[in-house]
């Protein structure tokens, strides 16, 4: 399973017919001081899986990096099931909703996609003060 897209926006939904979405995407953050508590923002994260992963639940951890890559956040949320589609690539839509995130300084940080214990991708933020 590899992720196609990802990057964050302070909402994004799905509708019935499977479009998204997004409302303020961004990867810049201007924050008055710190520490600096987040109040919202969603991160979107497209998976694509071939047919022999169809039919399967996996793991998916997000965490978020600070500049010097110690993690400050951790997300787990319930498995991914990817449905059968009868031998066909498969594509999941993740949207989380993360609540509270404070940022301790500024600099580039990163929200990472990690699948079974594998860093798949990285979700870039830039926190500067105004």
């Amino acid at each position: 399973m590899e992720v196609t897209l990802a990057f964050l926006a302070d909402a994004a939904n799905t509708t019935a017919s499977q479009k998204l979405n997004v409302l303020g995407m961004f990867s810049n953050l201007g924050v008055p001081g710190f520490p600096y508590v987040h109040p919202i923002m969603t991160l979107v994260v497209k998976f694509e899986a071939g047919p022999a992963e169809a039919g399967t639940d996996q793991l998916v951890e997000i965490v978020l990096v600070e500049p010097g890559g110690q993690t400050v956040y951790s997300i787990i949320p319930e498995p991914l099931h990817l449905p059968d589609d009868h031998d066909q690539p498969v594509e999941v839509l993740l949207q989380v909703s993360i609540e509270g995130v404070r940022f301790d300084r500024a600099g580039p940080h990163a929200f990472v996609v990690i699948l079974s214990g594998e860093a798949k991708f990285r979700v870039p933020i830039n926190i500067a003060e105004n």
